[in-house]
C-alpha cells in the first residue's frame, strides 16, 4: 500500500510493530493518518487506538482487515476509529 501511496505524492512512514508505532508517534512527529493491521502479532490495533486518543494526538486510525466483519467495523467505529477497510 506504501507504494501506492507514495505515488499519490503522499508522505508514508512504516511502523514495524506496535512498540515501534508507539515510539514513533511519541517522537513528536505529526501523522495525519494511520493505517494499521487488524491482526498484530505484537500489539493490538485498540491498545494503540487508545494510545493516540489518551496521547491527545489528532491523527485519524483506519483499521485494514483482511476479511468483511462488520462486528470488528462496528467495534472500530464506536471505539473512535475513522474507518475500517
Amino acid at each position: 500500500m506504501l507504494p501506492l501511496l507514495e505515488g499519490q505524492g503522499l508522505e508514508t512512514e512504516w511502523a514495524a510493530g506496535f512498540q515501534d508505532a508507539v515510539r514513533k508517534l511519541s517522537s513528536g512527529g505529526s501523522y495525519d493518518l494511520l493505517l494499521v493491521d487488524a491482526e498484530r502479532p505484537d500489539g493490538s490495533w485498540r491498545n494503540l487506538l487508545l494510545f493516540v486518543q489518551n496521547s491527545g494526538l489528532t491523527s485519524e486510525m483506519i483499521i485494514c482487515a483482511r476479511l468483511e466483519d462488520r462486528e470488528l467495523w462496528a467495534e472500530a467505529i464506536q471505539s473512535g476509529a475513522y474507518d475500517l477497510i
